[in-house]
């Protein structure tokens, strides 16, 4: 089990995007936010995304 975040977080649903003719979802802006991630050298939870789960250190 995943101590550091218990429960998979989802995405919310007005960033969902669907396009029916080629059954494809994907997430507006994720793709421009992991990229700010990698030029910045920062997770996704250390961005002021709201939907961004920190994850609890363990030990």
């Amino acid at each position: 089990m995943q101590k550091s975040v218990p429960e998979i977080p989802d995405f919310p649903d007005n960033l969902r995007r669907y396009d029916e003719e080629k059954e494809v979802v994907w997430i507006e802006g994720l793709f421009e936010l992991m990229d700010k991630c990698y030029e910045e050298g920062i997770l996704l939870s250390e961005t002021d995304t709201e939907w961004a789960v920190k994850f609890n250190k363990q030990r």
